[in-house]
């Protein structure tokens, strides 16, 4: 996403939006659920929380919830 962000100069402010266009049902069902424990989500709080849920520290991959 990252690359993509750069590539077509998306502002900081349409990321979380742009990024929530490709997520999975159960993983927006996760993003709502973020939405509903935090007033504001800007893109450092979207990966932080993304990769603190979905990150699996023992093998170093992202599960697919």
């Amino acid at each position: 996403m990252e690359q993509f962000f750069d590539l077509n100069n998306v502002q900081n402010t349409k990321k979380v939006c742009m990024a929530t266009l490709y997520l999975e049902p159960n993983q927006f069902v996760w993003y709502q659920w973020l939405c509903s424990h935090k007033q504001f989500i800007t893109w450092a709080i979207f990966t932080e929380e993304l990769i603190a849920h979905y990150e699996d520290t023992k093998s170093n991959t992202f599960l697919a919830n």
